[in-house]
Order: C-alpha cells, then sequence, then structure tokens
C-alpha cells in the first residue's frame, strides 16, 4: 500500500517537473523571440537614420548636434589628426560609398574633398560654405594656393563663430531636404546651436573689446576670419598649410614683427610639432600659448565651444585686454 503510495506521488511529482519544464522552455522561447524582434526593431530603427559623412571634425561637430538621433554621422579625417596631411584610405572611400549625404566645405580642404569626388554619385551633398564671403589668402600663400588650397581663397571659415552661424543653417537646410520627416528635429536642434554661437559671437566681441595689442603671431596662418571679426592681425609662421614652412627671410621678416608689435606670446597648436614656435618665442624672449584652428580634437571631452572659448582666454592674455 505504502509502495503504491508512494509511487503515485513520485509520479505526480515527475508530471508536475515536466510541467515546469515545459513552462519554463516557453519562457525561453517567448524571451528569445522579445530579443530577437528588439534586437530587430534595433536594426530597423538604426537602418531608418540617414548616414551623414563630414569631411573633419567642425563639420562633424556641428552636424551631430544638428542631426540628433535622427543621423548616423561619420567623419573622414579622425578625431586628433592633423587634417592638411590626412590621406583618404581605402576604408574612408567605402563608408563614403555607403552615405547617404556628405557635408564639405567646398573649398578642396586639404584636396580630401577633390580626391572624394566621384565616388558616390547617388550621395546628397551638403555644401556648408554657401553664402560665406570667402577671403582671399595672403600673397605669400599664393604657393599654398596652388597645392589645392582652393585657388587663393582661405579655407579656416569656421573659426568665425558668425560664418559657424551660416554653415549651420546650410546643414540644416540640406538635412531637411533629404529627410523632411524630421524637419522639425532639425530646425529645433540648429536653432539652439545658433543660439550658442551668437553667445560665443557676443562674448568675443565683449571680451576683446579692450586690447592694447592688436597683433599676434600664430602657428599657421588660419585666424584670418576670426581676426577680421574681432580686431586682431594675425601673422603666421607657417602658411595656409602648416607643413609649409617659413623661409629663413620670413622668419626674419616675423621676428621684426614681433618687436615692432611687442608681442609676448607666440601661439603653438596642439596637432603641430612645437619646436618652431618654441625656438622663435625663445628667441624673442616670449612664452608659449595654445591657439586651436579646432581642426581636430585630442580630448573626448572637448567640443567646438569648449576650444574656442579657450582661444578666447589666450587670445586676451596675448593682447593685454583689460
Amino acid at each position: 500500500m505504502l509502495n503504491t503510495y508512494n509511487m503515485a506521488k513520485n509520479s505526480l511529482f515527475m508530471e508536475k517537473i515536466a510541467c515546469i519544464g515545459i513552462l519554463l522552455s516557453f519562457a525561453l522561447i517567448l524571451s528569445a523571440c522579445a530579443t530577437m524582434q528588439g534586437q530587430s526593431n534595433a536594426n530597423a530603427a538604426k537602418a531608418e537614420k540617414i548616414n551623414v559623412i563630414s569631411t573633419f571634425y567642425p563639420l562633424h561637430d556641428i552636424t551631430k548636434k544638428i542631426g540628433g538621433d535622427k543621423i548616423e554621422a561619420g567623419v573622414i579625417v579622425p578625431a586628433g589628426v592633423e587634417p592638411h596631411d590626412y590621406e583618404p584610405s581605402p576604408g574612408d572611400i567605402l563608408k563614403l560609398s555607403k552615405a547617404g549625404a556628405f557635408v564639405t566645405m567646398g573649398l578642396e580642404f586639404s584636396g580630401i574633398e577633390d580626391k572624394l569626388t566621384g565616388i558616390n554619385e547617388m550621395i546628397f551633398i551638403i555644401d556648408s560654405k554657401k553664402g560665406i564671403m570667402l577671403l582671399d589668402a595672403e600673397p605669400q600663400d599664393i604657393e599654398d594656393a596652388q597645392k589645392n588650397l582652393n585657388y587663393g581663397k582661405d579655407p579656416h571659415i569656421w573659426l568665425s563663430p558668425n560664418n559657424m552661424i551660416a554653415m549651420s543653417i546650410n546643414i540644416r537646410n540640406g538635412l531637411k531636404s533629404i529627410d523632411p520627416k524630421n524637419a522639425n528635429v532639425y530646425e529645433h536642434n540648429a536653432q539652439k546651436l545658433i543660439d550658442e554661437l551668437k553667445k560665443l559671437d557676443s562674448d568675443y566681441k565683449k571680451e576683446l573689446s579692450s586690447c592694447k595689442k592688436n597683433a599676434v603671431i600664430t602657428s599657421h596662418r588660419s585666424f584670418a576670419y576670426l581676426g577680421r571679426d574681432y580686431g586682431f592681425r594675425q601673422i603666421g609662421i607657417f602658411g595656409l598649410a602648416p607643413q609649409i614652412e617659413p623661409t629663413p627671410k620670413q622668419i626674419i621678416s616675423i621676428k621684426n614683427e614681433a618687436k615692432k608689435n611687442n608681442v609676448t606670446y607666440i601661439f603653438s597648436e596642439e596637432l603641430l610639432d612645437p619646436r618652431i614656435s618654441e625656438t622663435m618665442a625663445k628667441e624673442i624672449g616670449a612664452k608659449i600659448l595654445v591657439l586651436d584652428p579646432v581642426e581636430g580634437v585630442k580630448n573626448p571631452s572637448d567640443d567646438y565651444f569648449s576650444l574656442m572659448r579657450k582661444n578666447l582666454a589666450n587670445l586676451r592674455l596675448a593682447l593685454g585686454c583689460s
């Protein structure tokens, strides 16, 4: 009798185990299906985003800010790399061949955009320089201009916050054209960015309005637009492209300019070899400060605005602003 009871009890226990096993299996199947569905939804959401590639850092930075989570933002020149020296890789070409839009300056900057033209004939080109008045290269930069620097035009337009406002509008309009269903998002993000650029412009005007000096010595001649907007003149050690080193005659001229303008600081750059700037500073008894052309970033926590505010602080020192 007891054996019969135990057998029945064991049988019932096994049935319960079997039921639990079936339920667990069913739960696992549901979980797997949910995971697969989630992955599918994530992939679908990612696929819906427009793949937007920019030439280099400043264009990439504002494109990300305007596009937000509605785009997949990529860049040709990697962060922390001097773009004047960069050669597009096969990976860059592949990246651009799959993109839906390409944000450029239309200035053949460092020859990169020229080399990439025609890779993807279906790509939507967003020309960020539209409507911006370009400055001519200085006479000593004519040789540089013949080496793909837009035939005598200075390409460093992004170093003017006012130019960046125009560039932001061009990028916003381009994104709205290619993705009209998210036009309101691009409009909102762009306005937020433009407001911040207007504040930056206002701060530059205010803090550089009363200065004892009106000239600075820079690593390469990339600050003409900034100087035009805020009332100072640049004396570049290198040309428009920093790989063009100064001649002995130019070095003597720069030293004379330094003495004439009572220069006490010489600017170097994060992404360039500082040795020539340091040597010149030592010879004229000046100190070294950084004036960043914002062509790339070494610190991931930096962006256009943080670098431009650091530039403002150092310009105030070099120009003797009150």
